[in-house]
Protein backbone atom coordinates (compact mmCIF):
# COMPACT_ATOMS: atom_id res chain seq x y z
CA UNK A 1 0.00 0.00 0.00
CA UNK A 2 1.29 3.47 -0.86
CA UNK A 3 2.24 5.88 1.91
CA UNK A 4 2.94 9.32 0.41
CA UNK A 5 4.64 11.91 2.54
CA UNK A 6 2.62 14.79 3.96
CA UNK A 7 4.64 17.15 1.79
CA UNK A 8 3.66 15.26 -1.38
CA UNK A 9 0.01 15.33 -0.33
CA UNK A 10 0.16 19.08 0.30
CA UNK A 11 1.81 19.72 -3.06
CA UNK A 12 -0.81 17.59 -4.82
CA UNK A 13 -3.67 19.43 -3.16
CA UNK A 14 -2.12 22.76 -4.11
CA UNK A 15 -2.07 21.86 -7.81
CA UNK A 16 -5.57 21.14 -9.10
CA UNK A 17 -5.59 21.06 -12.93
CA UNK A 18 -8.86 22.94 -13.51
CA UNK A 19 -7.58 24.04 -16.94
CA UNK A 20 -7.54 20.43 -18.14
CA UNK A 21 -10.90 19.57 -19.75
CA UNK A 22 -10.51 15.86 -18.97
CA UNK A 23 -10.03 16.62 -15.28
CA UNK A 24 -13.08 18.90 -15.18
CA UNK A 25 -15.13 16.21 -16.96
CA UNK A 26 -14.00 13.62 -14.42
CA UNK A 27 -14.84 16.00 -11.58
CA UNK A 28 -18.33 16.65 -13.01
CA UNK A 29 -18.90 12.91 -13.49
CA UNK A 30 -17.96 12.21 -9.88
CA UNK A 31 -20.25 14.95 -8.58
CA UNK A 32 -23.07 13.63 -10.75
CA UNK A 33 -22.54 10.07 -9.61
CA UNK A 34 -22.20 10.84 -5.90
CA UNK A 35 -24.16 13.98 -5.09
CA UNK A 36 -27.14 13.74 -7.42
CA UNK A 37 -28.55 10.40 -6.19
CA UNK A 38 -28.36 11.72 -2.64
CA UNK A 39 -30.30 14.82 -3.69
CA UNK A 40 -33.07 12.66 -5.18
CA UNK A 41 -33.58 10.93 -1.84
CA UNK A 42 -33.36 14.25 0.00
CA UNK A 43 -36.06 15.77 -2.23
CA UNK A 44 -38.31 12.74 -1.80
CA UNK A 45 -37.97 13.09 1.96
CA UNK A 46 -38.84 16.79 1.77
CA UNK A 47 -41.98 15.99 -0.24
CA UNK A 48 -43.01 13.37 2.32
CA UNK A 49 -42.34 15.70 5.25
CA UNK A 50 -44.54 18.39 3.69
CA UNK A 51 -47.28 15.87 3.01
CA UNK A 52 -47.71 17.08 -0.57
CA UNK A 53 -50.44 15.50 -2.64
CA UNK A 54 -50.37 14.89 -6.38
CA UNK A 55 -53.00 17.56 -7.13
CA UNK A 56 -50.77 20.35 -5.76
CA UNK A 57 -47.88 19.69 -8.20
CA UNK A 58 -49.32 21.79 -11.10
CA UNK A 59 -50.00 24.65 -8.67
CA UNK A 60 -46.41 24.52 -7.42
CA UNK A 61 -45.10 24.42 -11.01
CA UNK A 62 -47.14 27.52 -11.90
CA UNK A 63 -45.84 29.30 -8.80
CA UNK A 64 -42.23 28.49 -9.73
CA UNK A 65 -42.76 29.71 -13.30
CA UNK A 66 -44.32 32.98 -12.14
CA UNK A 67 -41.40 33.55 -9.78
CA UNK A 68 -38.99 32.83 -12.59
CA UNK A 69 -40.33 35.69 -14.72
CA UNK A 70 -41.09 38.23 -12.02
CA UNK A 71 -38.62 41.07 -11.44
CA UNK A 72 -36.17 40.68 -8.57
CA UNK A 73 -36.58 42.74 -5.46
CA UNK A 74 -33.58 44.04 -3.56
Amino acid sequence: MAHPSLRAIGQGLGHVPLGDRSYVFLLAANVGAVIMPWMVFYQQGAVLDKGLQRWIFPVNAATRRSGLYSPRRS
